[in-house]
């Protein structure tokens, strides 16, 4: 058998170096190829199916100390909405400790944790308790108040998409109701109220996870209050792009591609026509304000 094998040393070393570098160079542009076939939501900052990034900013107490309790209750509703997708308490918790020493203005505060946490809207506010009380021949009523006061705001643009209050009650009597129990079970009244009015000005966006035809498999169902019938925004996600001069991320417009329609509502996800083109997996549907038809097509 006939010995093919380099005899001089050198260039075994030679073709050995040869060849690593060429591996090296292959996965580096294997790598650059990877990177540039990902789809720009997810440069983004894509959301998770069923709901927009919102940090929870905890609730400012004035009076009875039940902000921690009302915090806990807030971040409860919100996440009942299906609308939103809450950071972290112990990361919301970890980057307010970082900015405690900025003396800023509570929204400048929740805007740069918004920031930080890369979160597209957060949630801040304050729970103002009192009670009063009211004497009668032989017992004691007491009303305790809560006053709620939330505010949203839109991390990238600043704007403050949500900002109400609301103020209710519960009654009692003195030795039999803790007023700790009455002022919690007012604040939880005044959470949900409140959690549902901005709930509903925010729409639900859901992602297209198969293509069949005309018809599309969304991840949104009747656990996200969506009906047979309703229509939805179809889009794809616009990402982002530097600046050529600058270098500044710039948010490039969202792609409209028309509607869907939905037709077999499940738990979870739904079957729905589509009234548009060129719709590929990973594209993106979004419900529809009060002020638009989601029924008539």
């Amino acid at each position: 058998m006939i010995d093919t094998r380099p005899k001089d040393p050198r260039l075994c070393c030679g073709i050995r170096a040869f060849l690593f570098t060429l591996n090296r160079s292959f996965l580096t542009w294997l790598s650059l190829c990877a990177l540039w076939m990902i789809p720009a939501s997810v440069s983004h900052g894509a959301q998770e199916p069923g709901g927009l990034t919102m940090a929870v900013i905890p609730l400012e107490s004035h009076g009875e100390d039940i902000g921690g309790i009302a915090t806990a209750e807030l971040r409860e509703q919100i996440g009942k909405t299906h609308r939103f997708r809450l950071v972290e308490e112990e990361r919301v918790a970890d980057v307010l400790h970082r900015i405690a020493e900025s003396h800023q203005r509570d929204y400048d505060n929740a805007l740069e944790a918004g920031k930080l946490l890369a979160a597209r809207y957060v949630c801040y506010g304050s729970v103002e308790s009192w009670v009063a009380e009211k004497r009668l021949e032989y017992h004691t009523r007491l009303m305790a108040y809560v006053r709620l006061a939330i505010r949203v705001v839109e991390v990238e643009t600043g704007e403050i998409t949500f900002d109400e209050n609301t103020t209710q009650t519960e009654v009692g009597w003195q030795n039999e109701a803790p007023i700790e129990v009455l002022h919690t079970s007012a604040a939880a009244r005044a959470i949900e109220e409140l959690v549902r009015r901005f709930g509903n000005t925010f729409r639900l966006e859901g992602v297209v996870i198969q293509v069949e035809g005309n018809r599309v498999l969304i991840d949104l169902g009747l656990e996200h209050g969506l009906k047979k019938g309703m229509k939805l925004d179809l889009f794809r996600r616009g990402g982002r792009i530097l600046h050529p001069d600058t270098g500044e991320p710039i948010a490039v417009p969202d792609i409209d591609l028309g509607e869907v329609k939905l037709e077999d509502v499940g738990e979870r996800s739904s079957w729905a026509k589509v009234k548009g083109k060129d719709v590929r997996v990973g594209d993106r549907v979004r419900t529809r304000t009060k002020d638009k038809s989601s029924w008539e097509w």
